[in-house]
């Protein structure tokens, strides 16, 4: 996620022509070509591709990029919220989990299983929000999760097909094990269940978008009319009986850059899971929560905030 200043005009600018340099050199030598084609070839004119017609174009490939744009924005929107959400139930595990699981509420639970059990609840909840976290990526889980979970979990975990639902799973076998049966503790238990319930809704939300291809149909003509018109500006900048100038060069290069800005944004917003610059910052929101749920274990060596790299949070 870039945050708030964290890039300059200038920067930007140059991202962009460095990220679009095959562009940038095809709408050039398009410019030189026309102006060649057009000077050797008088027959060869700008009546075919008049301004008009390129303004029917741009209005066209203006529909298609608003709407992928807008559908792009929802996603990386929603995508944000979701983990919002996660941050905040995430929170809230914590609370219950430290205040909830004590001898003195859980029936038959000494102080020293009450202990044992805040840690692992917690710890396990920090191996669920970063396999979740290395899951959406399509990063693999590496040893990220051994300082939260058993040698025998370690071991389960590698092999699940979901390893973030896995451990939810384990999360709900540990709890039932855990709270007694008395009506007191079962209170704790579907309070406890609930928070369960709304992570495991925030994990549904994150992978329905992970894995909803946005339609290729519009994708394909939105990146074709939107290279088309690029390279239509040149011709649209002749006139009868005149060339190109220098300066329209600028001009040129300035309104073809501007669609495919657009176009390349919407792009970027449509995936906010695959570890870009504008993606959801998903490792530090989970250094967040792991500071948070130690701390309220007591611990104080706890992890350091991430800090932005080239204004960028990951």
């Amino acid at each position: 996620m870039i945050i708030r200043g964290g890039t300059r005009p200038g920067a930007f600018l140059w991202h962009l022509i460095v990220k679009n340099w095959w562009l940038v050199i095809l709408i050039l030598l398009v410019a030189v070509f026309i102006g060649e084609l057009y000077a050797r070839l008088p027959v060869f004119g700008t009546t075919v591709f008049s301004s008009n017609a390129a303004a029917m174009l741009a209005t066209v490939v203006g529909i298609f990029l608003v709407f992928r744009f807008n559908n792009a924005y929802e996603r990386w929107w929603e995508a944000r919220t979701l983990w919002g959400g996660i941050v905040n139930a995430s929170r809230n595990w914590g609370r219950e989990v430290t205040t909830l699981i004590t001898a003195g509420r859980i029936t038959g639970l000494s102080e020293a299983d009450a202990n044992s059990a805040r840690q692992r609840l917690v710890y396990r909840h920090l191996a669920y929000i970063n396999a979740l976290r290395l899951n959406l990526r399509g990063q693999p889980l590496g040893d990220e999760l051994k300082p939260f979970l058993s040698e025998e979990e370690n071991a389960g975990v590698q092999e699940a097909a979901n390893p973030a639902a896995w451990i939810m799973q384990q999360q709900g076998v540990d709890l039932n094990e855990t709270v007694g049966t008395e009506t007191s503790d079962t209170v704790i238990l579907a309070s406890m269940h609930a928070t369960l319930n709304e992570l495991c809704d925030h994990q549904g939300g994150c992978e329905r978008i992970n894995n909803t291809a946005f339609p290729d149909s519009v994708t394909y003509m939105s990146r074709i009319l939107t290279v088309f018109l690029a390279l239509l500006i040149p011709v649209v900048f002749l006139e009868p009986n005149e060339v190109i100038y220098p300066l329209e060069f600028g001009a040129i290069l300035f309104i073809s850059l501007a669609f495919v800005l657009v176009y390349q944004m919407a792009y970027e917003l449509m995936q906010p899971f695959d570890n870009e610059p504008n993606d959801t910052p998903m490792t530090t929101l989970c250094v967040a929560i792991e500071r948070d749920l130690r701390q309220f274990l007591g611990e104080t060596d706890l992890p350091e905030p991430l800090q932005p790299e080239g204004g960028v949070l990951m």
